[in-house]
């Protein structure tokens, strides 16, 4: 064995927690930089309602994520080193569902525009689905129709975005329904 794949198969087990431990130092450094970065200024001072509240907003999200998950993987590490089991890489299957669904963002994100917000949302939430694993009816439509729900309920009424239209008959039809 050469020493590369030595230093691989050392490392491997602490390879979640190395990378959720990345992607925490880069997010508090994206916060703590967010003022420099969004350099607008304040129309007023008292308005708490700047053009950085919502990428600030998001980044603790995110932190707060980032946190909840490194604690659960420095869990699983020492549930499974205490086991003595040592994590396998990434099977061909595994690479295989993470390409299918890095695909399938691209596609929606492609079709967006000429599909509309409520069909192109629906067969991406299902097409998720599918790659997912989940097969009985009712997950597979269920899950999606939720989703998409909530996500209209969340752009047009909450935050009044609007939404992807898309063209011919599905912009006729979106006019009916939003």
């Amino acid at each position: 064995m050469n020493p590369l794949d030595r230093l691989l198969n050392a490392v491997r087990p602490y390879g979640e927690v190395i990378l959720l431990s990345i992607l925490l130092v880069a997010a508090v450094w994206l916060r703590l930089s967010l003022p420099d970065l969004i350099r607008m200024r304040r129309i007023q001072a008292w308005i708490t309602l700047g053009p950085d509240v919502w990428p600030r907003m998001l980044i603790d999200l995110a932190i707060l994520c980032l946190i909840g998950l490194l604690l659960i993987a420095l869990v699983d590490l020492r549930r499974n080193l205490a086991a003595g089991a040592s994590k396998e890489g990434a099977s061909v299957r595994d690479i295989g569902r993470w390409f299918a669904i890095i695909t399938i963002i691209c596609l929606y994100i492609w079709f967006l525009p000429t599909g509309g917000f409520i069909l192109t949302t629906f067969l991406f939430g299902v097409s998720y689905c599918i790659v997912a694993g989940l097969r009985r009816p009712r997950e597979m439509l269920g899950l999606p129709a939720v989703f998409l729900v909530a996500s209209y309920l969340l752009f047009t009424q909450l935050l009044s975005v609007p939404l992807p239209r898309g063209v011919g008959i599905l912009r006729q039809l979106s006019f009916h329904i939003y």
